[in-house]
């Protein structure tokens, strides 16, 4: 019988779905206490456990790859948006970080509705619910940046985390649960599923 998954991917995105709540708990009745800078490093600490955890599935032949892109995405733009902060002023009010969440967000449910369109994942269902989410959040964060608080770039960045934490687990359950089943039903060439040296025909 193949060996599953130790429990920490799972926890991961129990861990990350707790943090979406409890962020919108202290931006609705935290009286002040979260900043967007708080909301902003817990999408990057989450992205950290996203990337891990889609790396230990990709390695596993799961499907894992739309996770890694997710979390190199808001570990370049945290980057990009730290590197401006120390030449720029403001650039870590709510206003931009609520634009680069935004950006985010859209750039991850574009690649996102490739792979649920393209590839099908094992957790197709958990994938096209979290890109629909995920769309949502960046298009209402774009159309309102200029205007944004830091209550409500927590309430954005808890909702995105809730759902991307649902969609981690779900994709780790579906792989312990099928692991005799290829994790992408879409391309039968795919990276996850074809031995390192191996040439095709």
């Amino acid at each position: 019988m193949a060996e599953k998954h130790r429990p920490w991917p799972l926890a991961a995105g129990v861990a990350t779905a707790a943090a979406g709540l409890f962020l919108i708990i202290l931006a609705v009745a935290g009286d002040g206490i979260l900043s967007a800078r708080d909301a902003a490093a817990a999408i990057v600490l989450a992205a950290l456990l996203e990337l891990a955890t889609g790396a230990l599935l990709t390695r596993d032949r799961g499907p894992g790859m739309a996770h890694v892109f997710s979390g190199l995405l808001a570990l370049g733009l945290a980057v990009f948006t730290l590197v401006h902060g120390l030449y720029g002023q403001g650039v870590m009010g709510p206003g931009p970080l609520a634009l680069a969440i935004g950006m985010y967000c859209i750039w991850n449910a574009i690649f996102r509705g490739i792979d649920v369109v393209i590839d099908r994942p094992q957790a197709q269902l958990g994938e096209a619910i979290d890109t629909a989410f995920t769309f949502v959040i960046g298009a209402v964060l774009l159309a309102n940046w200029r205007e944004a608080t830091a209550a409500f770039v927590g309430v954005a960045a808890g909702l995105e985390l809730i759902s991307g934490g649902i969609a981690l687990f779900a994709s780790v359950l579906a792989h312990d649960r099928h692991r005799d089943e290829p994790a992408y039903d879409g391309r039968s060439d795919r990276l996850v599923r074809v031995p390192v040296g191996r040439r095709s025909a």
